[in-house]
């Protein structure tokens, strides 16, 4: 019984106080305007004519040093030397069988220039052919059987 006293106590103590925590405080008295108004006013009169006599030094930093950043310099490389792929003038023939390009005198076969010309051969070019430049083409005709040879008489 006790306990149910004293939370009722707590209980009925908060609802008295909860008005003076929510709004701040008790009302304000009307009729007392404040003791300390006067004081107040003295101060700021006295700190007034302090700031006029002494003023407060103003702490001035210097300014930083301006950064000075120079511009990086222009490097002008020279164009490059054109790369030279391929003659102007190439065709297709057989060699060995097989068809591969043919350049002045210098047939492409097993990725190395061989010379099919006549008399002393000319450097061969210097362009390789890309590994996958092909022409099928047309096949290579079938040679012509020999002719029959003439019948030959009979000798009885």
């Amino acid at each position: 019984m006790n306990r149910s006293f004293l939370i009722a106590g707590v209980a009925a103590g908060c609802l008295f106080a909860a008005p003076n925590v929510l709004l701040g405080g008790p009302p304000p008295n009307h009729h007392h305007h404040g003791g300390s108004s006067g004081v107040r006013l003295a101060t700021d009169i006295v700190n007034l004519v302090r700031s006029v006599i002494e003023p407060t030094p103003v702490v001035v930093a210097p300014a930083p040093a301006p950064v000075v950043v120079a511009p990086a310099p222009v490097v002008v490389a020279p164009a490059p030397a054109p790369v030279v792929v391929a003659p102007t003038t190439y065709e297709y023939r057989y060699y060995n069988g097989v068809q591969v390009i043919y350049s002045g005198g210098w047939y492409w076969y097993g990725n190395t220039w061989c010379w099919g010309g006549r008399g002393a051969p000319p450097p061969p070019p210097r362009w390789r052919p890309s590994p996958h430049h092909y022409r099928p083409g047309p096949p290579r005709p079938a040679p012509r059987p020999a002719p029959r040879p003439a019948p030959r008489p009979r000798h009885y």
